[in-house]
């Protein structure tokens, strides 16, 4: 089982909390980082390197766009 790696910029939503939980229950996928700023984004996307990036904010997709992932991370 090849474990997924996830980094959440959460929006106020609250839907995340939801996923946020839902997510600590599959053993197949690691939240790395659940955070609100871009600077912490961007540092946590270079040093984990996650294979998917999610968030709901428009603003937030600008930097998620600048958080470098893994190779092939998605941005979602």
């Amino acid at each position: 089982m090849q474990l997924t790696t996830i980094l959440l910029i959460p929006s106020d939503n609250f839907n995340w909390v939801g996923l946020r939980a839902t997510l600590a229950d599959w053993p197949e996928v690691r939240v790395v980082a659940d955070v609100q700023r871009r600077e912490p984004a961007v540092r946590v996307a270079a040093h984990e390197q996650p294979d998917l990036i999610l968030t709901q904010d428009v603003s937030s997709t600008a930097t998620a766009g600048q958080a470098k992932g893994g190779p092939g991370c998605r941005i979602m």
